[in-house]
């Protein structure tokens, strides 16, 4: 699909908290071409997907990723020239697998960019007060 491979690289940061990190980021030929990045929420079973707080924090080591990259508010990019290739659905497949690993039962994505509503819903989210959900135990 793509003419040449693509990873997907997954990175967990644990807190003292129930709450957890994550970060996936697809790397073509060792340049990252998009990433997700969220947060499990912890014992109430949610997970959010939201502004990449780990890739704007400069305390993690994180290869195959950039900081300088200007992402969307929602923490889903693509590089322009990769979309509609379907790494942005691998990406958002691989975070829901591990949110569904860690115990959680929905992703949130709170205030998606208007132009990415018809990929979540093609995903199979859904759109209520300004946000896109899915109840993932029923979706994977």
């Amino acid at each position: 699909m793509y003419g040449y491979t693509v990873s997907l690289l997954c990175y967990i940061i644990p807190t003292d908290s129930p709450r957890k990190w994550v970060l996936v980021t697809a790397v073509a030929n060792q340049i990252s071409i998009g990433f997700v990045d969220g947060i499990f929420l912890g014992d109430n079973g949610n997970a959010a997907i939201e502004s990449p707080h780990m890739l704007r924090s400069r305390r993690y080591d994180l290869p195959h990723t950039d900081i300088r990259i200007n992402t969307n508010p929602d923490g889903l990019y693509v590089d322009e020239s990769e979309r509609g290739r379907g790494v942005g659905r691998e990406l958002m497949l691989s975070i829901q697998g591990i949110f569904l690993g860690l115990g959680a039962k929905r992703i949130i994505v709170n205030q998606p960019e208007d132009s990415a509503l018809k990929f979540y819903m093609k995903l199979g989210y859904k759109l209520a007060l300004g946000a896109v959900w899915m109840d993932i135990d029923n979706n994977i």
